[in-house]
């Protein structure tokens, strides 16, 4: 980060957004924030209350999250998030979620465990039909949706690629994984538990930068076959 740090002294925006706290204070907070990513999955509030003492200390606009921004981006060769989608998807990238209930997976035949739990079942139930189903963060967090016994896991980028298996193959289709570009925390989460429990993991993408790219942060976070 020391490139980051030269450009802060040479551009003035920490001074322009410390205001009274002062810079080393609010370039140290950004550090503390820093040394937590990644995130794997931790709320944006919950990573602000234990770094800031206020949970909305990382909203967008506020100086210490744009400066934890200015930080990843220079990192990555990024540009800074102008809009929300943009700022949404850069906390994304360092495993932060902004909330769970607008982050999801979209996933097929993934048959977990027998039990009552509500997600293994409506999950379950979708299977039984051939139907796939969008999990959010949330359910993937709480839900039981460990197999009874390791099955392999077919990841691919395109939802189409899931639709055309749905419409084909239905029920007797294998477990599909939709990543949908960038994957999100959610789709991570759910890999990370699925690959604990012994499913070997398989990915199918485009032989470009962008899908090297996916491929690429899929290695570093699990272990997954081309």
């Amino acid at each position: 980060l020391s490139d980051w740090l030269s450009s802060l002294q040479g551009s003035g925006l920490a001074s322009r957004l410390a205001g009274a706290d002062g810079v080393e204070h609010l370039v140290g907070r950004a550090l503390d924030v820093l040394a937590r990513l990644p995130g794997n999955g931790i709320g944006l509030a919950v990573l602000a209350a234990e770094t800031t003492g206020d949970a909305h200390g990382l909203d967008r606009g506020r100086p210490t999250g744009t400066l934890v921004l200015q930080a990843l981006g220079s990192r990555s060769d990024a540009p800074h998030p102008e809009t929300a989608g943009e700022w949404r998807a850069a906390w994304q990238a360092a495993g932060v979620v902004c909330d769970d209930l607008s982050c999801h997976v979209l996933v097929m035949n993934l048959r977990p465990r027998g039990s009552t739990e509500l997600v293994a079942g409506m999950v379950r139930d979708h299977a039984d039909f051939g139907e796939p189903v969008r999990l959010t963060l949330r359910q993937v967090s709480l839900g039981e949706l460990e197999p009874d016994a390791p099955t392999p896991i077919f990841c691919c980028e395109n939802p189409a690629v899931v639709a055309a298996a749905a419409d084909r193959l239905g029920d007797s289709s294998a477990t599909l994984v939709c990543l949908e570009g960038i994957p999100s925390t959610a789709a991570l989460v759910l890999l990370e538990r699925l690959t604990a429990a012994g499913c070997p993991l398989r990915y199918h993408g485009d032989f470009d930068w962008p899908g090297l790219s996916i491929f690429s942060t899929l290695r570093r976070r699990l272990d997954i076959s081309a």
